[in-house]
């Protein structure tokens, strides 16, 4: 199996891609010094804004995509553009070339609690509403839509998972 991991370099991601030990991994982020040098593990350094990041990390085909690399919280109030350009139009890239490049890959996508806003309810379950308030929390939501439409589309078979911070 052909994993792609976006934030391979990140807390998650370096344990994500060492844990694929038995699986072709393109491990993507744009600190190559943070990304496991492993004999399963390609590296495919850069910017997600960049189309040829995406070309290059796809090259192989894949059957997966776990997409870890965001603009967080304070960092995206801080700079919306980039936010922008990396949880969402980034998030739309991968996803189309996902799609494009496999059969109804599965594609994993890193969430987050900030769906939910500001104060949590004493109960979360998949019918608790969306409210965020900061731009983080909105890329998240919207993204959450987007991979869902595309799974019922068939073009992808995608499942958000909403981390804790």
């Amino acid at each position: 199996m052909r994993v792609v991991v976006t934030g391979a370099g990140g807390f998650v991601g370096r344990r994500l891609v060492a844990m694929l030990d038995d699986h072709d991994v393109v491990a993507v982020d744009n600190n190559a010094s943070a990304i496991p040098d492993l004999a399963n593990v390609k590296q495919v350094i850069g910017n997600l804004c960049d189309t040829g990041v995406i070309e290059d990390a796809f090259s192989g085909g894949c059957d997966a995509v776990v997409h870890l690399a965001t603009v967080p919280g304070g960092a995206a109030e801080e700079d919306p553009e980039l936010a922008r350009q990396v949880n969402v139009d980034a998030t739309m890239a991968l996803s189309a070339k996902a799609a494009e490049t496999a059969n109804r890959p599965r594609f994993v996508f890193a969430s987050s609690i900030a769906v939910f806003g500001d104060s949590l309810p004493p109960h979360v379950d998949d019918s608790t509403p969306l409210a965020p308030t900061m731009l983080y929390g909105a890329h998240k939501a919207m993204m959450e839509q987007w991979l869902a439409t595309l799974t019922r589309r068939d073009e992808l078979d995608a499942m958000s998972l909403r981390l804790s911070g």
